[in-house]
């Protein structure tokens, strides 16, 4: 998944996350600011080359896969799916959902997202 990751941020930004910040500044989360611009695509584009030209803007959305992302993602697979649960009446008990965040943690550690960024209990 890593790798996954590291490959999708290497073609949005056609080269290494550390260049596209040090080429940015210190400008992050500045509209207009180091913005890679979209690329003509090829006839049938293959993914590589629909990522390479896609381009993005570094400036205003900060790098892809980025620590956020990867916690709201999960956190759409964990708490939000327990509280969903919960809202449709099907709510499990509290050392079941606790488990199930568990789980979602061991998948962030592997990931390296920090922990502060999801949920060890539904309060």
């Amino acid at each position: 998944m890593r790798l996954i990751h590291a490959t999708i941020r290497n073609l949005l930004l056609r080269g290494s996350p550390e260049n596209a910040l040090l080429a940015l500044g210190g400008q992050h989360h500045v509209t207009g600011a180091g913005e890679l611009p979209a690329l003509r695509r090829p006839e049938c584009a293959t993914l590589y080359q629909a990522l390479w030209a896609h381009g993005w803007k570094v400036g205003e959305d900060g790098l892809p896969c980025n620590q956020e992302e990867l916690a709201y993602t999960l956190l759409t697979f964990s708490y939000v799916f327990l509280r969903s649960m919960r809202r449709l009446g099907l709510g499990l008990p509290a050392s079941d959902e606790e488990a199930y965040l568990h789980a979602w943690n061991v998948v962030r550690h592997v990931l390296g997202i920090r922990r502060e960024l999801l949920a060890d209990t539904m309060d």
